[in-house]
């Protein structure tokens, strides 16, 4: 179990600091049947332990809505699936990051309601989400993989249109379309009803167990900043026991900004994140990070950005490297993927920052 006691990150009850990775689709593809033999993620967590991480992120269903069609309509084959993947994570010392719903509206589109439904307690949206989160908690909460509950994955970059403009989709059971009208626009007062949902429909959990919100800033802080690109509100909020960040560097930001091109200033950013969640007894979490394998600006190749990314998190407690999958076969693109014999040298780096 990986938890915040009083404010000190550990695992498994004593104080710990990792970096880890994302195995973001590794139960995704077996969930969904695309039949790589042998299964990614036995592959995947074999592989870890050699290097010896220890933490691993992956989502747990979606992130479409027909995409949950196995968990609502053969529960059984889900549950046996979730466990399998579960036992193999125990069997290689791995703590799992569950990440229940990858893609902010797909429970309310599921359902056919919209973004605002998940303000009226009594909607289906919030009975569905509900139901599947308090399941999922009771079902794996003593299971020694089990390491945080999260809620989904960035869902603060779309609050007030942070950073993306979304598209029409056309997906099987994507019954809505758009997000363009009012009700279905993605606030800061409704995403804080969201987290708050999530954290009560874990309460079946008693623990100190993590709980996450998969990004609590948007992907592009320099629009506005940081920290103050995190709402006071989110930063604050009791739901969450993790203040979580995503960064990435941007080869078309300025050198000094920690998201610049050369990861210069990296480090104090995450110094300074981390003392913010102390300030308020939460455990900071870099839930993704990592440089594109096409990343090559001002003379600072992938590898040198990588390690100076390493560095910087020092004061982190837990940090996630994206991405581990097969490039050969992935669901989630290739510009980041770490596999056997494809950039190896990412886990190695990850392996001396370990010790």
């Amino acid at each position: 179990m990986l938890s915040n006691e009083g404010g000190v990150f550990c695992r498994h009850g004593r104080a710990f600091r990792h970096v880890g990775v994302n195995g973001y689709d590794l139960f995704y593809r077996y969930l969904n049947g695309y039949g790589d033999s042998p299964r990614v993620y036995r592959t995947a967590f074999s592989y870890l332990k050699g290097y010896g991480i220890k933490v691993c992120r992956s989502i747990i269903n979606g992130p479409w809505p027909n995409e949950y069609d196995t968990y609502y309509n053969s529960p059984s084959t889900y549950h046996s699936r979730l466990l399998e993947l579960l036992d193999e994570a125990a069997e290689n010392d791995i703590s799992i990051v569950l990440s229940f719903s990858p893609r902010w509206a797909s429970i309310s589109d599921r359902n056919a309601e919209n973004i605002v439904d998940w303000t009226d307690s009594g909607s289906a949206t919030r009975t569905a989400f509900a139901d599947y989160v308090s399941d999922i908690v009771s079902t794996y909460k003593n299971h020694e993989a089990c390491g945080a509950w999260e809620l989904g994955n960035e869902w603060n970059s779309y609050i007030d249109g942070a950073t993306i403009d979304l598209p029409a989709v056309s997906v099987p059971n994507d019954t809505l379309g758009s997000y363009s009208a009012p009700d279905d626009s993605l606030n800061e007062a409704r995403y804080l009803i969201v987290a708050q949902a999530f954290v009560d429909a874990c309460s079946g959990d008693t623990s100190n167990r993590l709980r996450i919100s998969g990004n609590t800033v948007g992907r592009v802080p320099a629009a506005a900043g940081w920290p103050g690109y995190m709402p006071k509100a989110l930063r604050e909020h009791v739901a969450f026991n993790a203040i979580c960040v995503h960064t990435y560097p941007d080869a078309n930001s300025s050198p000094g900004n920690h998201w610049g091109q050369d990861a210069q200033g990296f480090g104090g950013a995450m110094t300074a994140w981390n003392n913010m969640a102390k300030e308020h007894g939460k455990i900071l979490v870099v839930g993704e990070f990592g440089v594109s394998n096409s990343y090559s600006s001002g003379g600072s190749d992938q590898k040198q950005v990588f390690r100076r990314m390493i560095n910087g998190m020092a004061s982190v407690p837990l940090s996630l490297i994206w991405n581990v999958c097969n490039p050969a076969a992935t669901t989630v693109g290739t510009t980041f993927a770490i596999w056997p014999g494809y950039n190896d040298w990412m886990l190695e780096m990850a392996r001396s920052a370990n010790f």
